[in-house]
């Protein structure tokens, strides 16, 4: 039975779906419990053999939903048979207001806030109140037709009992969907988190993205320059690497290139990684003076060099890098800046391979 029960359970996708399964358990339970309730209290026979047909009922719901996956389908089927037949039959085999049965005329009203179609939701919700309605009218102008309970203690004991139910099933209905609808917005906001974080990233290499870069300038370098540099690192020679090897060796280098040059931050300091473009791959680093932004740009330079590759043993990767701080002349701005380190890592390559360089002001050393 638990086996069955686990099995339909993972098969519901959505919300809505496992709100029916949990709604047509209770109304399992609460038919069957009834069904001993009416024994016990002797009220009818009638009322136990009706009770009985209820939990037959729900039963027989529950195979069609579990074979036809519609669950659309059982949500009207409740909430007609117990709108229109159940409560309304029920409410006069159990003596009517002298009786629970008022808690249950809530239960098609209470079923209908579950659908997810607007329309039918709010329809439903009119049409099963305003059979209750009808039903407690009838009831008050047609005394004779309910059947009186066999005492006040027995009136006391089916309120007592169904009060407690009731009130457990609405607490623990609504208590599940209010957690179902806070698990989902809590994925939806990781998943948008997700999806964001991948905007940002390069797809390739992981890093970030060119257009992350050019934002992270702006939201947060630019509000507070000082300390910030711009490195741009290029890896020397990488056409040759591609011819000798091809191109997806030729990826897998710039993979390992740019694992190195991660490990080069520190984001906890507002430091960041990036792709430029192809080869070429950008760095915003802290430091407090240029010596030590220097240093932190040629240890990346360092561990590159320091690359090994097993199959081609021979091959050796260097970077040449530029690095420009970004409070150079205040009339610059973060285009200029990036600009400014483009032209820089261009000057450093031409004289040369596996180096590094800062501009200064006037020049670069």
């Amino acid at each position: 039975m638990f086996g069955i029960a686990r099995k339909i359970w993972a098969r519901q996708e959505t919300l809505e779906k496992r709100l029916f399964w949990i709604v047509l358990a209770i109304d399992t339970f609460v038919s069957f419990a009834s069904i001993i309730l009416t024994a016990v209290e002797r009220v009818s026979d009638l009322a136990t053999i009706f009770c009985a047909v209820i939990c037959t009922m729900c039963i027989l719901t529950g195979l069609l939903v579990y074979k036809t996956s519609h669950t659309s389908i059982g949500y009207f089927f409740l909430i007609g048979f117990f709108s229109c037949v159940a409560t309304p039959v029920m409410f006069f085999l159990c003596g009517g207001i002298n009786s629970a049965m008022p808690f249950f005329l809530l239960t098609g009203p209470f079923m209908c806030s579950f659908v997810s179609n607007r329309f039918f939701k709010f329809l439903g919700a009119a049409f099963t109140l305003l059979v209750g309605l009808a039903v407690i009218v009838v009831s008050w102008m047609f005394p004779e037709w309910v059947t009186v309970p066999p005492g006040e203690s027995v009136v006391y004991l089916d309120i007592s009992v169904n009060y407690l139910l009731f009130g457990a099933a609405l607490f623990g209905t609504c208590s599940y969907a209010v957690q179902a609808y806070m698990n989902e917005c809590h994925q939806k906001d990781e998943l948008l988190k997700k999806i964001e974080d991948q905007s940002r990233r390069d797809d390739l290499t992981g890093l970030y993205n060119r257009r992350y870069f050019v934002q992270y300038l702006e939201d947060v370098v630019w509000q507070n320059r000082d300390g910030f540099y711009v490195v741009m690192f290029d890896i020397d020679a990488f056409r040759q690497v591609n011819a000798t090897y091809g191109r997806i060796f030729g990826d897998s280098v710039i993979c390992a290139v740019s694992r190195q040059i991660g490990l080069g931050v520190c984001g906890d300091i507002g430091e960041r990684a990036i792709r430029f473009s192809g080869e070429t791959f950008a760095c915003i680093l802290k430091a407090d003076s240029e010596i030590e932004a220097f240093s932190k740009a040629d240890q990346i330079r360092e561990m590159v060099a320091n690359l090994q590759w097993e199959e081609f043993p021979m091959l050796h990767v260097t970077v040449s890098g530029g690095v420009i701080p970004c409070v150079t002349g205040d009339s610059y701005d973060k285009r200029t800046i990036v600009r400014m380190v483009d032209d820089l890592l261009f000057a450093v390559k031409r004289k040369g391979v596996n180096q590094v360089k800062i501009f200064t002001g006037l020049s670069f050393s």
